[in-house]
């Protein structure tokens, strides 16, 4: 053996001289092209792979043909990203042996490189065909599919492949790794668990561990196997970047830091270790830092839609809007389907006042969700900006009609309804929101001013506006809400205590001042009592020394003027206001026409503002 070994090697030595003593040498079949194919794969392993080609090439001359003389030279051509020359080696291959299973999966695999997934699927059927029973060629095809985004078809290939082999460790890792694609974590976990099985000593299978169990919200089980990972190997960037999310999560920002830090001494050219390490900067509300993360992802990968939209979304942040724009757009014209994309389009047109923009931006989000309801609260709270509140309540309904316990959409058609006076429908929303989140101080707060509408149930608004003080003791919405009941219930005294002790703590709250003059002036009504028509324009001042343009307390001073004797100054006040502020003539004309009927006033609101006029 050791005599035959020596010669082997003589004769092998002699084929390195020139590629004209190939044939020559073939003759002599003394020396099988195996051992040619298998010098070349040793040196293709080795990472020689220049001379490899050579040794396959050497072995494509000799006696007897050998198609794996081809497939390997292929191969390794494959690994030089020379997918075009490999074909060529393959099909070589397949005229040696027209029924070679292993050629047609590696001209698959081939044309998959090259993003010809149509032809791939044609060669791995006709594999199939000749050996219906391979596993490889499941795993191969699925592996195809997979690159193509075609998750689910992948799914069916790895099964069938671990259907086949349920002990094939390769099927079975490939199928734990696209259920974790699919978010299908606890299928994924037991395909884990059973690939651990078959090959503990593989990191990667600690890794998709730690995903699938940070995906489903169980942090320190994902730490415990991201550890694991790094353990077995400290080396690799994605391990340091899982490793990394995951102490993101767990609040220890500094470690989290450290491992990106590493990540990137270990994979400066991987665009995953700064994307992950921008979502994460992005979380904890750093978007200028987060930019610059995503922009070195972004350059590394240029066709990263995730890192476009990401990227997208911190520029919108930091005030970037038509950059940001311009990028979702880019991300919409590579996928058309992508959701999220739609609806930070349809954010950034709320932000520009374009609310008819975003509208269409939702409309077509929803064209794509299976669950519509988000996009359709969105639509909704469009529209409610607009104040077209009977076509918020119809979408606000069927966000509600896909989603039974959506809380905001519950909220927002409460808010449209009651704008719309439809205050008995208002409160059966409003109701069904709090019964889903009863301890929510806006929700009170809400809930207590629809039930102000109603005079039979302002106690019970009074009630829902104590909850949320309690629940939120700055909520000024309640706050005022709550003066205002009181002074509803004609309880003047104790609104002007409570909203006194209001203003005491916050001194710049317009509304409570108001509310206060309000309580003064209508108390002066009820009593008659001079002082009290005084104290009310001097709360009425307090609110135009921070407001001057305030229309309601003009009015209500205008009004006491009136009721004091003073009809010249309250016609003269009427028609300044309507000259002055000519855009608010509407709501100057409800707080005069209030005034006109209180003071039972014999002229009306048009003839005092054309009094003197020419005709």
């Amino acid at each position: 053996m050791l005599i035959f070994l020596k010669k082997l090697i003589k004769k092998i030595s002699e084929f390195n001289d020139s590629i004209s003593q190939y044939n020559e040498v073939a003759k002599q079949t003394a020396i099988p092209s195996k051992a040619y194919v298998n010098w070349g794969v040793y040196l293709a392993n080795s990472g020689n792979m220049e001379e490899a080609l050579e040794k396959f090439e050497s072995s494509s001359y000799m006696r007897p043909l050998n198609p794996e003389s081809f497939n390997n030279w292929g191969i390794a051509l494959a690994a030089m990203e020379r997918y075009e020359e490999a074909i060529e080696k393959f099909r070589e291959a397949i005229k040696i042996t027209p029924r070679h299973v292993k050629s047609y999966m590696l001209w698959g695999a081939a044309l998959v490189e090259l993003g010809e997934f149509e032809e791939a699927e044609k060669k791995y059927q006709k594999a199939l065909e000749l050996k219906p029973k391979d596993p490889e060629i499941y795993i191969n095809w699925g592996i195809s599919l997979a690159r193509q985004e075609k998750k689910t078809l992948a799914e069916i290939k790895f099964k069938k492949a671990v259907e086949i082999n349920p002990r094939a460790p390769q099927a079975v890792f490939l199928l734990a790794v696209i259920l974790t694609e699919l978010e299908k974590f606890d299928e994924a976990i037991e395909k884990i668990e059973l690939s651990i099985k078959l090959h503990p000593n593989n990191p990667e299978n600690w890794y998709y561990y730690s995903i699938a169990l940070f995906k489903k919200g169980l942090h320190l089980e994902a730490f415990d196997k991201a550890k694991m990972a790094v353990t077995m190997n400290p080396t690799k960037a994605d391990f340091q970047v899982n490793m990394a999310e995951v102490l993101f999560e767990l609040g220890k920002t500094d470690k989290a830091l450290e491992c990106y830090e590493l990540a990137e001494t270990l994979g400066p050219d991987n665009p995953e270790v700064f994307s992950s390490w921008g979502v994460a900067l992005q979380k904890t509300g750093e978007h200028f830092e987060a930019v610059a993360k995503l922009e070195k992802a972004f350059k590394l990968d240029p066709k990263n839609n995730m890192t476009k939209y990401y990227l997208a979304l911190s520029r919108a942040e930091i005030g970037e809007l038509n950059e940001a724009q311009e990028m979702l757009e880019k991300v919409i014209a590579e996928d058309e389907r992508y959701i999220e994309a739609y609806m930070k389009l349809g954010s950034i047109a709320c932000v520009k006042g374009d609310f008819y923009s975003a509208i269409a931006r939702y409309k077509e989000a929803a064209k794509y969700s299976i669950k519509k309801t988000e996009a359709n609260y969105l639509i909704a709270s469009a529209y409610t900006m607009m104040c077209m509140y009977n076509e918020a309540i119809e979408y606000y309904k069927l966000a509600i009609e896909s989603d039974h316990n959506h809380i905001d959409s519950y909220v927002g058609c409460a808010v449209a309804l009651s704008e719309v006076d439809d205050t008995k429908d208002a409160i059966r929303k409003i109701r069904k929101a709090y019964q889903l989140a009863p301890d929510s101080a806006q929700i009170n707060m809400i809930y207590g001013v629809i039930l102000l509408k109603d005079e039979k149930t302002i106690k019970d608004a009074i009630e829902k506006l104590d909850n949320a003080i309690k629940l939120e003791p700055d909520n000024e919405a309640a706050l005022i809400g709550k003066g205002e009941a009181l002074v509803k219930l004609k309880k003047y005294d104790d609104a002007i205590s409570f909203l006194n002790q209001v203003v005491f703590t916050n001194p710049e709250l317009i509304p409570a001042y108001f509310i206060i003059g309000a309580a003064y002036e209508e108390k002066a009504d009820s009593e008659n009592k001079e002082e009290n028509y005084i104290n009310a324009t001097q709360y009425y001042a307090k609110v135009l020394e921070q407001e001057p343009d305030h229309i309601g307390a003009h009015s209500s001073i205008a009004y006491i003027k009136a009721r004091l004797g003073d009809t010249k100054s309250f016609e003269n006040e009427l028609k300044r206001l309507n000259e002055v502020y000519p855009e608010q003539k509407e709501l100057i004309k409800i707080y005069f026409e209030k005034s006109l009927e209180k003071l039972d006033y014999k002229k009306n609101f048009e003839d005092i503002i054309n009094l003197g006029k020419k005709p």
